[in-house]
This record gives structure tokens, C-alpha cells and sequence, in this order.
């Protein structure tokens, strides 16, 4: 079928999740601990108590103390495809609770013959084909990407609860194959290696049951409830199919198929989820479960790098770990260690690619490539004044809070320009302006290898203020032109200048708007239309601005 013709149905999977657990055997042991994933409500379209549902299960397996990061907890928009197949690497548990799709044309809708793929659902704004999960024979596939087994741990389980077709159930209707349908839906997890439970109405039971002490999966099925209306207990006579066989309850809403010897792991046997493997694993080939993932910290001089391991191997033991710092260095390798993370010198700064490589007790690899740069960050750039606002002629003292965030780098200048045209040089120095006003001081430093920063603050000495007055009023026929001055020490605002004939400023009068002026400049501006001789002038006419004079504003003419 090709890509355009699949068309999509998402079913309800009718109240809690599905829960992929791993378990530990009798036989060989996994590599590593891991964590605990619960998914609940992808779907914008799920009833609100699935959302609740999930949440109460990681309440409850969190007041048993699967704290911290032994639990990854995927919710709503959260829980797309991606973040779950990345929450699934290596994980003793994964809890969901959201709809489970088929392919257009494998199911009638009304209890006919189910028939595979099968599949979860992640979050998706618009139902991209990318967001479902299928089981494609004992493989998952994401969207149409290639296959791969479901990096879960071996001896791992599945539960899916309330999930259309995990248990032959769809919506309250039996299809007409529910034992085919639960062994095609359950091999994506099973060719993991995984254990598959799966509840069409109830959930969560068989989970309370492990933390309440049950030791096996058949001493959890004694303790399911049951009544006159329903029983979750699964009865002793499995179906065979294809060699596998398929339990299931009396009231046919509830289906296991695995080993029943596995319990569910303690809080002391799940460790904390590694988001950093799980990310390699996720980007590079998800047939290969061994991962060479690390992490670099500090990659400025000094040229101490600190790089920490995340290596993981999901079904074997990792036995030797080899480093490549690319700087021309021998490599060095680790045997056996626990070793996680390791610092390396570099004897200059450039960049470099380091080359991580695993291997495990198979003579398997997985090797991963990361660029570094060793670099040189410039100084920071600080200083203090005091006083703050130092009087004209006062001495001030500049002090330099400056520093190199570089280990082993030091600064080895200060310059310092003063914005009144002079200039000093050192940590501390001490300088008196001449004149009253606000200047810009600014100070570069350099470090050892020539790189530097500049920071700068404005100054107020003294007391500046603005002082406008008018120099010149001149005459040519009706139009007046007046020069205004600010004499002042600081910048003045817009203001007014009027001129009027007569005893009253409010009568037989012009005015004009005056720029602003910085201390020392001058403007020219026009009146038109005045036929007096004789008369007064006056700048900053509504006195707003705040001057060094308030009596110098008037002028006749």
C-alpha cells in the first residue's frame, strides 16, 4: 500500500495505559538498570480520567519510592512517538494510556476478523502517519521508517490496559479472531523479549498487586479481584498459537502471554532514565542497541575538558570504553570500570573531534564523533566609582571589578577613557573632572592572549542642568528671529519661546516650539507676523524644564 492509500483509525483504548516492565530473570542480566515510562492521554480526544488515571499509577509507584528520574512521565502533547520510543530505550517499565490504530481495510468496525499492524499512538496535532508506532511482525516501526526490535530490556513486560485490539476488545466487541489479534498485537513487544499483559476494561490491578507484594505473575493473578460482574483473574488453560501461548481471563477481557515466573522490579532495582543514550540511540541505527553516547563540559580555556560517559548497551554488559581526543594524543582505553567521565588537557586552543568507541562482552562496537572547540572567552568588563556623583575638581576613584571567567588566563590591562578627553591606565585610578556635566566612562581590559571586552557608565558631576537663554532677536519687516542658547551643563527639553507687545504675554502674541539643545548649542527660530516694534521674549514660556537659572529667560526688544 503505498503511502497516500493508508488511511488510519485511531481506536479509544478504553481507560489505562500500556506498560512495557521489565523484569529480572533467573538467566542472564541486563547490562544496566533503568527506568520506568508512563504515557498517558496522547490524544487531544481522550477522556480526561485517562490523564488522571496515569498520573495516579505514578503517584502510586512514587509513594513506593520510584522517585527522581526512575520514572519518565509523558503526558498530552508531551507524549508524541518520538518521546516515547526514546523513553522506551532501555526501560524497566513503560505505562500508556491512548488509542491503538490499525491500517484502513483490517477491521470491519463490528466485530469482524481483525488483522495486523497494529499500533500506538503519539501525540499529533493532525494525525501525521509519523505518530503511530506499528508491530510489524515481531518489529516496530514508526510511521514508515525502517524496522526494529522495541529497545526494551530482555525479560521486559508489556501491560496494556482498556487497549482496543491488545485484547481482542474493541469498544466493548470481541473481533472474530481475539486470540490472533492479541498474539499480533503483543509481538512487538514480545520479540523483545518482552512479557505482554494486556486489560480491555480494567486497569492498574495487576500493578497494585506486584507493590503490594506479589512475587510472580502468577502470585499477582491470585490476587486480581473479581465478582459476580467481572473477573480478572486469568484462567490456567492457555490457547495456543504459532507456538505461543495466549491466557486468558474467564470474562475475556484481560490477556497475557510470556512467563509467568518475573516480578516487577523494586524501586532499589530501577535507576534513573539516561535521556543522553536514549537520544544516540533514537538519531543513529535503532537496530543496534549498543550506544556510545557522551557528554563534553567546559570548552574554554582552561584547556581541562571534562567529558562524562553514557555509554549503554540494553541487552549485553559494556567491557571496554576508548577515548580519541583528537588532539594527536595516544587513545586511551578503560577495561571494565565504572568509571564514569574523564578529563583531558588540551595543549592549545582549535577545534577537535573526539571519537568515543564501546564495546561489549560480544566484541560489538558503537562509535560516536563529537566536535570541541577550545576556546578563549574575553575578560569580563566591571568597574565601581565612588563617590558616585563626584563635585567638579572632586578626586573619584575608579576600581575595576573585572575578571577573566578563563582558569589559568588573567587580565593584563585596564584602560580607561574618562569621556572629558582624558584618558589613565591601570586597576584603580583616581580622576577630578574639571566641569560639571554627564560623561561616558569607559574601560577595555585584555587578557593574556590579547582578547578583550569594554563596558562604560555615564557619570553626573556636580549638579547639571540646563540653562537656555536668548543671545539675539533681529528684525526683518513683520518676522522676528531669535536665537536661543543652552548655557547650561546638561541637554534641555522641547520647550516654547513667546513673544508678545504690551503689559500681557496672553495678549498680542506669537510663539514657536525650540528643539532640544545640548549643553553649548545654539538654535535659530522663526516668528512671522508680528507688527510691533517693540515688545518681550521669553524661552521655556510654560517653565517645564528645571534650570540652572530661572530668572535669565526673558529678553526685551
Amino acid at each position: 500500500m503505498n503511502e497516500k492509500g493508508k488511511k488510519l483509525k485511531g481506536y479509544l483504548l478504553s481507560l489505562t495505559l500500556l506498560a512495557s516492565i521489565f523484569i529480572f530473570s533467573m538467566g542472564i542480566m541486563p547490562s544496566a538498570q533503568a527506568q520506568i515510562v508512563i504515557i498517558g492521554s496522547p490524544s487531544d480526544d481522550l477522556p480526561s480520567d485517562y490523564l488522571t488515571d496515569a498520573k495516579n499509577i505514578a503517584a502510586m509507584l512514587k509513594a513506593k519510592g520510584y522517585t527522581g528520574n526512575k520514572i519518565v512521565e509523558l503526558y498530552g502533547k508531551n507524549a508524541t512517538s518520538t518521546n516515547i520510543l526514546k523513553a522506551m530505550y532501555n526501560a524497566d517499565a513503560v505505562i500508556y494510556i491512548g488509542h491503538g490504530g490499525y491500517q484502513y481495510g483490517h477491521y470491519d468496525g463490528n466485530g469482524g476478523t481483525a488483522s495486523p499492524p497494529f499500533s500506538l499512538v503519539g501525540y499529533s496535532a493532525s494525525n501525521e502517519y509519523s505518530s503511530y508506532i506499528w508491530g510489524v511482525g515481531d518489529k516496530m516501526q514508526q510511521g514508515s521508517g525502517s524496522l526494529f526490535t522495541a529497545p526494551l530490556k530482555n525479560n521486559s513486560m508489556a501491560f496494556l490496559f482498556h487497549a482496543c485490539f491488545s485484547t481482542g476488545d474493541v469498544g466493548g466487541t470481541q473481533v472474530a479472531n481475539p486470540v490472533s489479534t492479541i498474539h499480533n498485537f503483543a509481538k512487538m513487544f514480545t520479540g523483545a523479549g518482552a512479557n505482554y499483559y494486556a486489560s480491555a476494561y480494567y486497569g492498574g490491578d495487576i500493578i497494585k498487586a506486584f507493590l503490594n507484594g506479589a512475587t510472580s505473575f502468577t502470585d499477582a493473578n491470585s490476587k486480581m479481584p473479581f465478582n459476580q460482574y467481572y473477573d480478572e483473574r486469568l484462567n490456567t488453560n492457555p490457547i495456543a498459537i504459532n507456538g505461543t501461548n495466549i491466557w486468558r481471563s474467564n470474562d475475556k477481557s484481560i490477556a497475557f502471554t510470556g512467563n509467568w515466573a518475573y516480578q516487577f522490579p523494586s524501586a532499589s532495582q530501577v535507576s534513573d532514565y539516561n535521556p543522553v543514550a536514549a537520544a544516540a540511540w533514537y538519531a543513529g541505527d535503532k537496530t543496534k542497541l549498543l550506544v556510545s553516547a557522551f557528554t563534553s563540559a567546559q570548552n574554554y580555556i582552561p584547556t581541562e575538558v571534562t567529558f562524562k560517559e553514557y555509554s549503554c548497551d540494553v541487552l549485553d554488559t559494556i567491557v571496554k570504553w576508548t577515548w580519541d581526543f583528537g588532539d594527536g594524543s595516544d587513545p586511551i582505553e578503560f577495561y571494565n570500570t565504572t568509571n564514569q567521565s574523564i578529563i583531558h588537557n588540551y595543549a592549545s586552543l582549535g577545534n577537535y573531534n573526539v571519537t568515543h568507541t564501546v564495546t561489549n562482552s560480544k566484541n560489538q562496537v558503537s562509535t560516536s564523533t563529537k566536535t570541541i572547540s577550545i576556546q578563549n572567552r574575553a575578560p569580563v568588563s566591571g568597574f565601581t566609582v565612588s563617590p558616585s556623583n563626584p563635585a567638579v575638581k572632586g578626586l573619584a576613584t575608579f576600581t575595576s571589578t573585572s575578571y577573566d571567567p578563563d582558569y589559568n588566563d588573567s587580565i593584563t590591562s585596564w584602560y580607561w577613557n574618562f569621556g572629558d578627553g582624558t584618558f589613565a591606565s591601570g586597576q584603580t585610578v583616581k580622576h577630578a573632572f574639571t566641569k560639571e556635566g554627564y560623561f561616558k566612562v569607559a574601560l577595555t581590559t585584555k587578557d593574556t592572549t590579547g582578547k578583550s571586552s569594554a563596558t562604560s557608565k555615564t557619570i553626573k558631576v556636580g549638579n547639571p542642568k540646563p540653562d537656555l537663554v536668548i543671545t539675539s532677536i533681529k528684525r526683518s519687516g513683520s518676522t522676528r528671529y531669535i536665537t536661543i542658547k543652552n548655557q547650561g551643563t546638561f541637554t534641555s527639553s522641547g520647550s516654547y519661546v513667546r513673544i508678545w507687545n504690551g503689559k500681557y504675554s496672553y495678549k498680542r502674541y506669537k510663539q514657536v516650539y525650540v528643539k532640544a539643545l545640548n549643553p553649548g548649542a545654539s538654535t535659530k527660530v522663526k516668528i512671522t507676523r508680528f507688527y510691533y516694534y517693540h515688545g518681550t521674549a521669553k524661552v521655556d514660556y510654560y517653565n517645564k524644564i528645571s534650570e540652572k537659572s530661572e530668572t535669565n529667560n526673558i529678553r526685551r526688544f
